[in-house]
């Protein structure tokens, strides 16, 4: 009954190490093979059945072999055993990620004996952690190159996340002062504007319908037109839990839109227009 048991145990073990692709791994001080499970085969994508400390070394990366041989010499002498990531270039020459842990063993004496540890395949995880940094650098790129302003918020917290430079220029503000105090924006805005742009947004930015033309008033005395746009961000409950928007300068359209408008009643109220 005893053997039935161990035999189910081990079989989870491996079909758990195949899903997670972790390895384990075993040696004790001074022997010429390391013993390795069948997930670090697989790993490895070898068919020797038997590897030594030196076959096992000759996997790793070549610009990573110091920083795996410096951290082997600390398995042996420091208590505590780092966690470290290196790649590895496999037997089908395929590059690999992974992540090495350690356990020591120690005598009576205190000595290192032994050495357990486990070997994990996170090549997938790297290579979508390093997506998703290239799609946020390249819209870092785009929020900081455009004119308009972008921003995005915490709406639960009431909290800025992030907003684009660009933000300084339009509002006569710092990025530091509008990260310190959330509500900073609003001191620019227009005395006759402020009330009506507060209420407007509070009430139809989480229905996606805020799209609002107000004035600014700069430190100078000087007046900008404006439109800010802002469209909310659900969970997977539908309720608003983040807020997207863009401001853009209008100043130039305002102006031009009322010349024309000027023009129009002009020719409207001349005999020859």
């Amino acid at each position: 009954l005893i053997s039935i048991e161990l035999e189910k145990s081990e079989a989870s073990l491996k079909v758990a190490q195949e899903i997670a692709k972790v390895g384990s791994w075993e040696w004790s001080i001074g022997d010429k093979y390391v013993v390795l499970s069948d997930e670090m085969y697989a790993i490895y994508e070898t068919k020797k059945k038997r590897l030594t400390v030196k076959d096992v070394r000759s996997f790793v990366h070549p610009e990573d072999l110091k920083k795996v041989i410096e951290n082997a010499a600390k398995d042996l002498t420091e208590k505590i055993s780092p966690v470290i990531d290196y790649r590895i270039i496999t037997s089908k020459r395929n590059l690999k990620y992974v992540v090495s842990t350690a356990k020591q063993v120690l005598d009576d004496n205190g000595n290192v004996v032994h050495l357990i540890g486990t070997l994990q395949d996170v090549t997938e995880r790297v290579a979508i952690e390093k997506q998703l940094t290239e799609n946020e650098q390249l819209l870092r790129q785009m929020a900081e190159n455009i004119n308009e302003v972008f921003y995005l918020s915490d709406w639960v917290n009431d909290k800025v996340l992030y907003t684009s430079p660009r933000y300084e220029q339009l509002y006569g503000q710092s990025l530091e002062e509008l990260y310190h105090d959330r509500g900073a924006w609003e001191k620019a805005v227009h005395p006759e504007d402020l009330e009506f742009v507060k209420h407007e947004f509070a009430e139809k930015a989480p229905l996606g319908t805020f799209d609002l033309e107000f004035r600014l008033v700069m430190k100078d005395g000087s007046v900008k037109w404006v439109r800010d746009r802002a469209y909310p961000i659900k969970d997977e409950n539908g309720q608003v839990v983040r807020m997207a928007g863009i401001t853009e300068e209008i100043t130039e359209q305002k102006r031009n839109k009322e010349w024309i408008e000027t023009l129009s009643l002009v020719a409207s109220e001349t005999i020859n227009g």
